[in-house]
């Protein structure tokens, strides 16, 4: 590993145990909101990172992690990142209704058709008994397949009010629309801009969450 790759490698660890804990970001929010939650149904799980940190806090009774993708899946059960794990397609989701006390989906609505992604809420509202916690980009950020994986491309567009009027009532924005993108996957010099990148987010959170734009 070259030395953009080990300082973005240790960035990376140190975000990683922070990142539920700074006040006004995307993390913190779903943290917070997950509070009193025992049971958690992790829809588009990926590689379970976003679990993994999140069970340090909470210490939830149970959790399944539920992805289209079987590497990704196996790469959480090695983790121990869940309790247990589903392979399935997100879309029909085999699960009977209030059988979580929260669902979580985080960075997967945007992967869906608009029609599957409208039916899709739908079918995670049924699941859920006190609530489902969405994050998710705002407006077009485009992305193409990637890890062997169809399914990561980016097929919709969601706006903050779009999300009130279908019932969301607590949307925040954490972030500035049109920046990020494929790049941050990038290696070598890109690894450093990311990380400018997330600080600077990070910077800007508080006026972003007063003047959100929309």
């Amino acid at each position: 590993m070259n030395l953009s790759g080990k300082i973005h490698k240790a960035f990376n660890d140190i975000t990683d145990k922070m990142k539920f804990h700074i006040p006004f970001t995307g993390s913190y929010n779903v943290w917070k909101r997950l509070r009193g939650s025992k049971s958690i149904l992790d829809v588009g799980c990926g590689t379970g990172v976003a679990m993994l940190s999140l069970n340090r806090d909470h210490c939830f009774n149970y959790t399944i992690g539920v992805d289209g993708h079987y590497p990704y899946l196996k790469s959480c059960r090695l983790n121990n990142t869940h309790t247990d794990f589903v392979l399935a397609d997100i879309r029909h989701l085999p699960l009977i209704p209030r059988s979580f006390d929260s669902v979580i989906c985080l960075e997967v609505l945007e992967h869906l058709e608009k029609k599957d992604g409208y039916e899709f809420l739908q079918s995670l509202e049924r699941i859920a008994k006190q609530g489902v916690i969405l994050a998710l980009p705002i407006g077009h950020y485009g992305q193409h397949a990637f890890d062997g994986n169809p399914y990561q491309e980016h097929r919709s567009q969601w706006e903050p009010q779009e999300m009130r009027r279908l019932g969301y009532n607590k949307v925040t924005v954490s972030s500035i629309r049109g920046i990020g993108g494929e790049w941050r996957g990038r290696g070598g010099a890109w690894q450093l801009l990311d990380i400018l990148y997330r600080l600077f987010s990070v910077a800007i959170i508080p006026l972003v969450t007063i003047m959100p734009h929309q």
